[in-house]
Formats: structure tokens, sequence, C-alpha cells
């Protein structure tokens, strides 16, 4: 191990990527991990945390099973919970390579490299038009997806290093893990931004997408629902029979796609039952004789 390396407890992480200065709990349950949560308590706190490649695999046997870049963080609390499963709060400290890893006594360590980082604010104009592109496709994948914003948008304002801006957008946003891990691996501040601006711009992309599929799978249904709740308002009519005062309900049927033929005409007749008025309570009004229904369902398709 080299005067520049570290020897830490890690815990391969699936289906997370933590960035330096984001605050972040997770639960973990395999054995290994949480004796390396255990391990790292004793050592100030600090452990190495790495997102796995490969979700699916139970448990990391190599190096190469995990990217090579993680971060180093500060164990903030632990809490129990039932059959087993641990959960942690954590903040992440500072991006580092992962050299060498290995199990020892039950846990998982690894031998990791801190990365250096320019530590600068916002001080060319340069930074100052980075940080408001960055602003402004961040205020506009917030509109596109609608989400609570007010936190973040304040810290950005009170943040003045652009790489701890950026790192805090990158954790926000909603993007694949690989994605995720590519703005991690990305050193230089200038460079990490142009990616992120080309994955939140498509990210915006397909929210509008699926907004545009929405509304059309919503109109179609709309439409269907409409079309079905007419068609049971007027598919029977219930009242009284001029005849003989019985309350009857008749169902009028299909309306025929042709009209029959003549044969038919002479052949058959219609009988129609006269039905009496309703009666009303005195000051009672007159009901809705639901017009309305009749005439949407049989004009609406020609003035939607």
């Amino acid at each position: 191990m080299n005067t520049d390396s570290i020897l830490l407890p890690l815990i391969p992480l699936r289906g997370i990527t933590i960035f330096p200065n984001m605050i972040i709990h997770f639960d973990i349950g395999r054995e290994k991990s949480i004796a390396s949560l255990e391990e790292a308590m004793l050592q100030e706190g600090k452990i190495f945390l790495v997102t796995q490649k490969d979700p699916e695999v139970e448990l990391p046997t190599e190096k190469e099973d995990m990217y090579s870049i993680g971060s180093i963080c500060k164990i903030k609390q632990i809490l129990k919970l039932p059959k087993g499963t641990t959960r942690v709060l954590v903040e992440g400290i500072e991006r580092a390579r992962l050299l060498e890893f290995e199990e020892k006594d039950n846990h998982l360590r690894g031998v990791i490299e801190k990365i250096s980082e320019s530590e600068k604010d916002v001080e060319t104009n340069e930074d100052l038009a980075f940080r408001n592109q960055l602003g402004k496709a961040f205020a506009a994948y917030i509109h596109a997806t609608e989400g609570d914003n007010s936190k973040v948008l304040q810290m950005m304002d009170q943040e003045k290093n652009l790489g701890k801006v950026t790192d805090l957008i990158a954790a926000y946003i909603q993007l694949e893990d690989e994605k995720k891990q590519l703005i991690l691996e990305t050193i230089d501040v200038h460079d990490r931004i142009e990616k992120l601006l080309v994955f939140i711009d498509e990210e915006i992309q397909i929210v509008e997408i699926e907004k545009e599929i929405g509304n059309k799978v919503k109109t179609k249904l709309d439409r269907s629902n409409k079309e079905y709740f007419l068609r049971e308002q007027i598919k029977a009519i219930q009242g009284v029979r001029s005849l003989d005062k019985q309350l009857i309900t008749l169902y009028p049927g299909s309306v025929p796609s042709k009209l029959p033929s003549a044969e038919f005409w002479s052949k058959q007749s219609f009988d129609f039952d006269s039905l009496e008025p309703q009666v009303l309570q005195q000051g009672e009004s007159i009901p809705h004789l639901r017009m309305d229904a009749v005439l949407q369902f049989l004009l609406a398709d020609r003035f939607d």
C-alpha cells in the first residue's frame, strides 16, 4: 500500500450511487455488509461505498465486480430493523478510487486512493456561464417533472463551489445507474457539467414524450368512457304504460347497421307502447329529460 492510499471497510451498493456532500439513507441486509458497517464504526465512522456493476450479483468477490470510483462516506446514524436489516444514514465526503479489494475477518475492505478535486468557487466568466447553463437546465427539469425543488434550489444559491453544485444536482436528477456513475467518475468539473447537461436534456425529452403519450391515452379513455356512459344512459326506457297503467322497462336495442329490405316492410310492423306522463308531487319540478345526453351521443364526434 503506497503512502497516498488508505484502508477502509467497504460496502458494495446495488442501484445506488453516492456523491460527495450527498446525505442519504439506505438499508443493508447482507451479513458482510453489516460486518463492514460495524468495523467502520470502530474507525471514526468512515467507510468506502462503491456501486457494484451488476445489482443481481449477491455479493461481489472480485474488484472487477465493482466500479473503480466511489465515495468515502461518514456514517451519521445506524438503525436496526426487523429481520436482520440495518438502515444507515451516511454523508458523502470525497471521491476515491478502489485499488485493491479483499475480505478480512468476515467483512469487506478496500485499499483506496483519494481523488484530488478543485475547490474553487465560481470565479471566471466561463465558470459563471457553466453555472448559469446548469441552473437553467435544472429549472427546466424541475418544471417538466413537477418536482419539489425548494430545498435543492436554496442549497444551490448558497453553495458557491461549482463542483459541489454539480454533484448536488446530479444526485437529485433521476438517472440510470450507469449515467450517474459516469458523472461520479468525471473529475474535471466543466466536463462533468457538460455530461450532466446532456443527461438532463435527455430526461426532459423523455418526460415530455411520456406526458404526450399519457395525454393521448387519457383522451382515448375519456372518449371511450364518455361514449359508454351515454350508451348506458339511453339503453333503457322506463315508464307507466298508458294501456294498463303498468310500470314497464323497454330496451330499444341497437340501431341496425343498414336499412331493412323492402320485403321486411311488407311483412313486419312496429308496435310502440305509449307511456303516461310522469306524475309529479305538488311543487316538484319537471325532471331533466337528458336530451343533452342524446344530442351528445349523436353529435359529439362531429364537434370534438
